[in-house]
């Protein structure tokens, strides 16, 4: 998942609340319009600050519930099906205030507020989603959260699949590569892709492919941490991890390398801050002696995170990029180099 996407499905919620309130407070505002007023005085004492107070709280109610009906969801969704939900959510949450204030034993000042909280709120936050919608499919014609593809078969699939991305731009997708068939050759291109930064997708439209087709192509995009689909038949994706997406009429399974996406995403980087922050701080005496030990044992690096020729070390982390890392030195200084010297491992073995 591209950090845009995850940035915006985490931007909905503060934005919904936001809108929430300001829902609740122009429902409030409504009441003492000129046309209301002369059909009905105003009776209740109410005034704005103490209301304010009541949305403020509501509002986090309501978020709960937007919550437990899917619409934080990083799944990719219509936006029909998101629009309903919206309005199936702003109905569950009303039930549940509605339902507190019972159990609470209390009485709201004002009917007519609630029922206006209720359309204004479904109003407020389907086009909030709207336009984030729009915001992020703007974006994406500029190059800022786009899919890079690469295509690997021949035939109907992969033309329809083409087609589309480039008819619809807003979907995000840019086919960067196509091959008829996935080999060495093939691998040492998308590698080469990937150390670009310019892949982060493999679609594999063969269907007719052999099963050891597909696992051969599966353990590389694992390997080369790249996102693998298939266009197969959804009944043999032998996998718990898989979701399913349908572009231009063609069915594409998506087989998920980690559960981590969206919000899981999140929380597991947050997670990995602070918890790596802790570790650091109750650890540091031992990694102080570790390193005096590495000095006094042989001078010099204490950390191995640079090869003999000055190369910084580096290993495929998320979306197959490279990243530079360090680590304790765990081998003698300069273990690289002697590992090539003949007189070295003539006397010591390698």
């Amino acid at each position: 998942m591209k950090r845009s996407e995850i940035f915006f499905t985490v931007l909905r919620l503060p934005l919904d609340y936001i809108a929430l309130v300001a829902a609740g407070i122009a429902a409030y505002y409504s009441r003492f319009l000129p046309q209301l007023t002369d059909i009905r005085p105003v009776t209740f004492g109410l005034t704005i600050e103490q209301y304010t107070n009541i949305v403020i709280f509501i509002a986090l109610v309501w978020v709960v519930v937007f919550a437990l009906t899917g619409l934080y969801s990083a799944t990719r969704q219509k936006l029909a099906d998101e629009l309903s939900r919206v309005v199936i959510a702003c109905a569950l949450s009303v039930a549940v205030v509605v339902a507190i204030l019972f159990f609470t034993r209390q009485a709201f000042e004002s009917r007519y507020i609630m029922l206006a909280a209720w359309a204004l709120a479904t109003i407020f936050v389907g086009s909030e989603r709207i336009v984030i919608r729009g915001l992020q499919r703007s974006i994406k014609r500029f190059g800022v959260g786009v899919h890079r593809v690469v295509i690997i078969g021949k035939g109907r699939a992969s033309e329809a699949l083409k087609e589309e991305f480039l008819k619809k731009p807003r979907l995000g997708f840019v086919v960067v590569g196509e091959f008829d068939k996935f080999d060495d050759e093939v691998a040492k291109q998308i590698k080469k892709l990937g150390r670009k930064h310019k892949v982060d997708e493999i679609i594999f439209a063969k269907p007719e492919a052999t099963r050891q087709d597909r696992e051969d192509l599966l353990t590389f995009a694992d390997a080369e941490h790249i996102t693998f689909k298939h266009t197969a038949d959804i009944f043999a994706a032998a996998s718990t991890r898989f979701e399913a997406h349908t572009v231009a009429g063609i069915p594409i399974i998506e087989l998920k390398a980690t559960p981590l996406e969206g919000w899981g995403a999140v929380y597991k980087r947050i997670f990995d801050i602070v918890g790596s922050l802790i570790l650091i701080i109750l650890t540091l005496p031992i990694q102080i002696l570790i390193a005096l030990a590495l000095f006094i044992e042989q001078p010099g690096r204490i950390f191995f995170s640079r090869l003999p020729n000055n190369k910084r070390v580096m290993r495929v982390g998320k979306d197959g990029k490279p990243f530079h890392y360090f680590k304790f030195r765990s081998m003698i200084k300069d273990a690289h180099k002697y590992r090539f010297d003949p007189e070295f491992v003539k006397k010591h073995g390698n």
